[in-house]
């Protein structure tokens, strides 16, 4: 199992916004092929049940580089896994309002960000340790995590406890994809043990003006946990 130290991420989103009542945008971001069921043993919600719940899609000048998800934790962060950026975005998009991601939902809404600021707590990675700011689920039987998963909350009663971080994939011989394995524990960051820095993320007019990155001068950094901060 690999380990990433925890870091929080902020990105500033833009004030480009698309709303169902509006005329679509003209962006230039790669049309996605339809999504498959991707969460092993999973079960979907009733639509909207979890309105705090984003859909995140990294882009560089080519192609999509990574889809994850998201927690809104406020009118204008967004906690999320940050190693979500290993492909080094040149553009962030992120949807509120979404259930299906096949097709379009008059409830959505379009956001774009590009400056981040992060927690500073990443030391690299370490494999076969398990460490307190981290829980560990789904160990039994055909559940888990996947790809795309990644950044979602893990809730407990309502509350979000955690943030999917790592799992394992494979590859079948004579497929070069790579699939996710079933019967394997995901592991997720403990999102308790970074309340305090979350608080004042939340609380500090100023902490954005802080060590902070915008445009095309991303500094790229793997870890479990980033904030995006939203111009709503």
């Amino acid at each position: 199992m690999e380990k990433f130290t925890t870091i929080l991420w902020i990105m500033y989103l833009q004030s480009a916004i698309y709303r169902a009542e509006e005329q679509p945008m003209s962006v230039q971001i790669p049309i996605m092929n339809e999504v498959k069921s991707r969460i092993i043993g999973g079960s979907e919600v009733t639509p909207h049940s979890y309105p705090f719940q984003v859909h995140i899609k990294m882009f560089n000048k080519i192609s999509n580089v990574a889809s994850c998800g998201g927690s809104l934790i406020s009118k204008k962060i967004v906690l999320t896994a940050a190693h979500c950026l290993d492909g080094r975005p040149s553009l962030v998009a992120i949807k509120l309002g979404k259930h299906v991601f096949s097709k379009y939902e008059k409830s959505e809404k379009l956001y774009f960000t590009s400056t981040y600021r992060s927690h500073g707590g990443y030391y690299g990675k370490e494999c076969k340790k398990i460490y307190p700011t981290q829980i560990c689920t789904s160990g039994a039987g055909p559940k888990g995590a996947c790809v795309g998963d990644s950044g979602g909350a893990v809730l407990v009663d309502g509350v979000q406890v955690g943030i999917v971080s790592c799992l394992k994939l494979h590859s079948e011989e004579g497929d070069t994809r790579e699939h996710c394995m079933s019967g394997l524990p995901t592991i997720h960051t403990r999102v308790a043990m970074y309340k305090d820095w979350i608080d004042r993320a939340l609380s500090d007019p100023g902490f954005f003006n802080k060590g902070c990155t915008k445009g095309s001068n991303i500094i790229f950094v793997l870890c479990d946990i980033f904030i995006l901060l939203a111009h709503f």
